[in-house]
């Protein structure tokens, strides 16, 4: 089967290895001239990275072992926790060359423009170019043009990031995150380390309030690296008979952190599976990660409620050494497990029963 899969970022690149592995005719469109840029991504992902595939050295940057958790009063509380830090331009390319190896044609500097009947038209350079194709995926991030031929009516939710990468003193070893809505109304903003002088720094906001938080710290821009990210929308259409929707494209967003890299690529391995087995594509993306997307909806809707005297209970609540214990053995790609925590403590119950409210 000829498939055509426009976007060649992370899920779009493992979209392509995993079909091109199974045997299928697979070309990837890749609008920019470079795999990787422009980065719109923090690069921070759970060990959970690891329940998809093992990371190796040539994209890593870093391996923190603790996030520093700090409230509008200034209080904080430390997770030991590990994570990955991942290099996007390298990670992105390390997946495009497991793609191409496994026999997928990648096609750099084709920005999609549409599609009639199997046809899909390009621009290339200054050209127009059509190719033939069975099956189309879009992966084409959170401005998706494939989601607005299955969407055609339906708005998507954005939030904005912005983050810069720059230099400074950091403790390599941790990532902090500060919830503030002095700072990020509503989200929070972070520092996360590269080295011990650079680091990724962002929030939720304006720019006012980003530039603030830089001279706030002293830190200096090497370069930005912003861009939309889609809210996870849960009556999103992400299949047809011959066109199918994964990652940002298709809204798989965690809502409470706006990281999307590994639900994406999980649903991935739903639509290589869906293809393979001849079914639905939307129920196996549903099973294995819609409870979770949804969780964390409900609770973004109820952090968006918040207010900085909230922020300060729920943190010092995180500090008690129980609740502690069960954030640090359970990441954010899990957070039923964590709700078990809120059911199980008074205290918590608070914040509980605005989830179902």
């Amino acid at each position: 089967m000829n498939i055509s899969i426009i976007g060649a970022g992370p899920v779009g690149n493992y979209t392509a290895f995993l079909l091109a592995r199974q045997g299928h005719d697979v070309h990837i469109f890749e609008e920019h001239a470079d795999i990787g840029k422009p980065i719109q991504c923090t690069g921070l992902m759970t060990m959970s990275l690891r329940d998809v595939f093992v990371p190796v050295d040539d994209y890593v940057t870093n391996v923190t072992k603790q996030i520093e958790v700090i409230a509008p009063n200034g209080k904080n509380v430390v997770l030991n926790a590990q994570e990955y830090i991942v290099d996007r331009t390298a990670f992105d390319s390390h997946l495009a060359q497991q793609a191409q190896q496994a026999g997928a044609v990648l096609h750099l500097d084709h920005r999609f423009l549409g599609k009639n009947g199997k046809v899909l038209t390009f621009k290339k350079s200054k050209e127009i170019v059509t190719y033939a194709t069975d099956i189309l995926v879009g992966a084409d991030g959170a401005n998706s043009t494939v989601a607005k031929l299955l969407n055609p009516e339906r708005k998507r939710n954005y939030c904005v990031g912005i983050q810069a990468r720059v230099r400074g003193t950091f403790n390599s070893s941790a990532y902090k995150v500060y919830f503030d809505n002095n700072i990020s109304p509503g989200f929070f903003a972070w520092v996360v380390p590269e080295s011990e002088t650079v680091a990724r720094v962002g929030l939720k906001g304006t720019s006012g309030n980003f530039q603030s938080f830089l001279d706030k710290f002293g830190y200096k821009r090497i370069e930005m690296q912003s861009g939309p990210i889609p809210v996870y929308d849960l009556a999103y259409v992400t299949e047809s008979d011959d066109i199918y929707l994964v990652g940002d494209a298709a809204t798989q967003v965690k809502a409470t952190t706006a990281g999307g890299i590994i639900p994406g690529l999980k649903a991935a391995q739903c639509l290589a599976d869906a293809l393979k087995y001849g079914d639905s594509y939307t129920k196996r993306w549903k099973k294995k990660i819609g409870r979770d997307l949804w969780l964390h909806l409900k609770i973004r809707n109820i952090l968006d409620t918040f207010s900085n005297d909230d922020w300060n209970k729920l943190i010092h609540l995180i500090g008690q050494s129980h609740v502690r214990a069960v954030f640090e053995k359970h990441d954010r790609e899990n957070p039923w497990k964590l709700m078990k925590v809120v059911l199980k403590e008074p205290r918590l119950l608070l914040f509980g029963r605005k989830l179902i409210a």
